[in-house]
């Protein structure tokens, strides 16, 4: 173990170890159909519309990786708050590796 500490409580880590939220990110990475939420927002699809083959291999539309909360489901104040920011399809997105880190 590297004695780094996490920062979810242990009633968050078991929200995130839960088929719940196996069965959440299922529904986001459908929904998303894989690929990055905020690179299509931010209307980086163009290249995968116009069947710009070019514009997919310097990574317009980058595959979406890490399923992220918009509001952070940590963040509530009771359990039963944060179930339902954690589990809710709508406040779950899928992002790239890039966005996720931004």
């Amino acid at each position: 173990m590297s004695g780094k500490k996490s920062r979810y409580r242990p009633e968050h880590m078991r929200m995130l170890n839960s088929k719940r939220w196996a069965e959440t990110k299922a529904i986001v990475k459908a929904r998303a159909k894989g690929l990055c939420e905020w690179c299509i927002r931010d209307g980086k699809e163009y290249g995968r519309k116009t069947g710009n083959a070019a514009l997919a291999r310097t990574g317009w539309l980058k595959p979406g990786i890490d399923c992220h909360h918009l509001v952070p489901f940590e963040s509530a104040k009771t359990i039963d708050e944060a179930e339902r920011l954690c589990y809710n399809p709508n406040n779950v997105v899928l992002l790239c590796v890039e966005h996720h880190r931004a």
